[in-house]
């Protein structure tokens, strides 16, 4: 049941005519892109949302922020609006066995045939985009920024944290969580289960396909 669920909510998020039968669900909205908005945070689920999402309104205080929805329609929407989009990317394996972890109902397949779908349908608009990968946004999240705005002629500010004041802004937001297995932030408990799913992640025959297609992406940050 957890499997066909995941599968609908995530194709019907990135479906041109179901997305916007999604727009009136107000769990949606709320986070969606509207003409206010300063920038469209997207990517697939554990790809870095929520450390973007904190880290850009840490640094750039009462910024209207679009975040969250999972959804390549969401990019296009927000292109016509004329808001930057961000969007960020992480190898399958360690996104997916973080989303499993997270709710291990979910399987392999059904895990990585929406990775596919997504992205599949994310390189088909590149240009609408900056592309933030995963890796480079916790080792260097000002970096980012600095790309974003030569992209978008945007002037968003960098963090002014420390490696100690990202910590504590991670382990303040940590807190909020009350199942170690739902926190978006590393711990001891997720990477154990980590491990045992990245086993399944890799038998499965849509591993080399979301695999070359996180290639052809990564190819462009070269």
């Amino acid at each position: 049941m957890k499997d066909k669920l995941f599968y609908y909510g995530s194709y019907s998020r990135n479906s041109g005519l179901l997305f916007k039968l999604n727009m009136l669900r107000p769990s949606i909205r709320k986070n969606m892109v509207h003409k206010d908005s300063d920038i469209c945070i997207e990517g697939f689920q554990r790809s870095g949302n929520t450390y973007f999402e904190l880290m850009f309104r840490q640094s750039n205080p009462g910024a209207e922020v679009a975040h969250h929805l999972h959804s390549t329609e969401h990019i296009k929407l927000a292109n016509k609006l004329d808001v930057p989009v961000v969007l960020l990317i992480r190898e399958p394996l360690g996104s997916l066995a973080s989303l499993i972890t997270y709710d291990e109902r979910l399987s392999p397949t059904v895990a990585l045939s929406c990775y596919v779908h997504y992205y599949s349908a994310a390189l088909k608009i590149r240009s609408m985009y900056c592309l933030v990968p995963f890796q480079q946004l916790i080792s260097n999240f000002n970096e980012q920024i600095e790309k974003i705005n030569g992209k978008f002629d945007s002037d968003f500010q960098m963090s002014m944290l420390s490696e100690e004041g990202v910590k504590n802004l991670m382990a303040h937001h940590q807190s909020k969580y009350s199942f170690i297995r739902s926190t978006p932030f590393p711990n001891a408990f997720k990477k154990e289960r980590n491990q045992v799913h990245k086993g399944r992640i890799e038998q499965d025959s849509l591993y080399p396909i979301a695999t070359s297609l996180y290639d052809q992406f990564m190819m462009r940050c070269v």
